[in-house]
């Protein structure tokens, strides 16, 4: 699971270091305001820093808003931004990987890609970085020379299956087709193949497929993944390192640490074949 690859990083690193992990469970919201404080009180002083892997999706969370607005421990979220900005975050940079998917891509004669992405509702207490991934690689693939129109962009609910957008799209756009598609995480890219196969299309031949995150369902998808790949180790390392910079005075004004992502080869995407569409 993914969690467990944060978790590894940040037990490893905190333990290198002589630190104890203390895995914590909030109060539950229904919890009275004082039991919650005296709950903080009993273990704010066994704490360096705390690490924040998310919310717990609760509409209003008065315990996680009391531990967010205390000012005498630092902590980092991971993987996102925390709505306070005294709250320091470790994220995944998609740059470099984008820049080298699109080189790749274009040496494998794909020059037009599309996007399938997923969209959720916002988070009150921190801002995850994924439900930006859509957009940011629309902007990042434009601007490094692939031809990506809007019609080729399609957008569903989070956990979604795209194919009935996918059907509209391939039926509005005749024969001007991307021969790609980037979709926003390797959930989605499993779901696109699927829905592809059910529209009649074949993956990899007809259209390849690159995902995000290289999580398991990557490797284990029906054609294995080309994908980029969040370095969840590397980011739970780098989460208690900054928590401990702060901790110690060290750098208090770095908010944001930034882990490049890579790109991670294999079925999903090959050349580009003459190929044409009814």
């Amino acid at each position: 699971p993914t969690p467990l690859k944060y978790l590894s990083g940040i037990f490893d690193r905190a333990a290198e270091l002589g630190y104890a992990p203390m895995p914590l469970l909030l109060p539950q919201p229904d919890v009275p305001e004082e039991e919650v404080r005296s709950w903080l009180a009993g273990v704010l002083p066994r704490l360096s820093a705390m690490i924040h892997l998310g919310s717990r999706g609760f509409a209003v969370d008065r315990p996680l808003e009391l531990v967010l607005t205390e000012n005498f421990l630092p902590q980092v979220f991971i993987s996102g931004y925390a709505q306070s900005e005294k709250i320091a975050s470790v994220v995944c940079d998609f740059d470099s990987a984008f820049t080298a998917l699109t080189g790749y891509l274009k040496e494998n004669g794909h020059h037009r890609i599309g996007v399938v992405g997923e969209y959720g509702d916002g988070d009150r207490y921190f801002d995850y970085t994924y439900l930006h991934r859509s957009n940011r690689a629309i902007e990042t693939l434009r601007r490094n020379g692939m031809e990506l129109r809007d019609e080729w962009i399609v957008r569903i609910p989070e956990h979604s299956s795209p194919l009935e957008p996918m059907r509209e799209m391939l039926r509005n756009c005749g024969s001007s087709l991307p021969t790609v598609f980037f979709c926003s995480n390797d959930s989605t890219a499993e779901r696109t193949i699927r829905a592809l196969t059910e529209l009649g299309h074949r993956v990899p031949e007809e259209f390849s497929i690159v995902g995000a995150d290289d999580t398991g369902i990557a490797e284990k998808a029906s054609v294995p993944l080309t994908t980029l790949k969040v370095p969840m180790y590397a980011i739970g390392r780098a989460a208690v390192d900054l928590a401990l910079e702060r901790f110690y005075g060290e750098l208090e004004d770095t908010r944001i640490r930034k882990i490049p992502s890579t790109l991670v080869l294999r079925s999903s995407v090959v050349p580009r074949p003459e190929v044409h569409f009814p």
